[in-house]
C-alpha cells in the first residue's frame, strides 16, 4: 500500500520518534515538495521542532498539476472544506489549487 502524507502527520511522528511506523504500515510514502519546504521551515520556527530532520524514506514529488478528472469537483470540494470541515485557506491558495486542477478559477460564493 502506499501512502501520501502531509507536514503535520509527519512533523508530529518525528516528534515522538515514531517516524518509522509510515513504511512498516504502508510500505511506500510520498509527500509533495511543499511538505518537505514547510517541514524545513517549521524546524527552523518552532522551538518544539528544533533538530527533527525529515524522513528520507519519503518520496518527494513536485505536484504542477491534479488529476484532470478531480478539476470539475474542485471548488464545490474546497466550499464543503470551507463551511463543513471549518478548514480555512486564503484565496490566493484557493484560486492556485483550481489552475492546478485546470478547473474555474471563480470564487465561491463563500468567501
Amino acid at each position: 500500500m502506499t501512502v501520501v502524507t502531509d507536514t503535520s502527520a509527519i512533523l508530529n511522528l518525528c516528534l515522538l520518534g515514531l517516524e518509522d511506523v509510515l513504511p512498516t504500515l504502508f510500505g511506500e510514502t510520498h509527500a509533495p515538495g511543499a511538505v518537505l519546504d514547510e517541514f524545513v521551515r517549521l524546524t527552523k520556527v518552532d522551538p518544539r521542532f528544533t533538530g527533527l530532520v525529515f524522513p528520507d524514506f519519503i518520496a518527494i514529488h513536485n505536484v504542477t498539476r491534479i488529476h484532470p478528472s478531480l478539476a470539475t469537483h474542485l471548488s464545490p470540494y474546497l466550499d464543503r472544506l470551507q463551511t463543513e470541515a471549518r478548514f480555512w485557506f486564503t484565496k490566493t491558495l484557493r484560486l492556485q489549487v483550481l489552475r492546478l486542477g485546470g478547473g474555474t478559477t471563480v470564487q465561491s460564493h463563500s468567501q
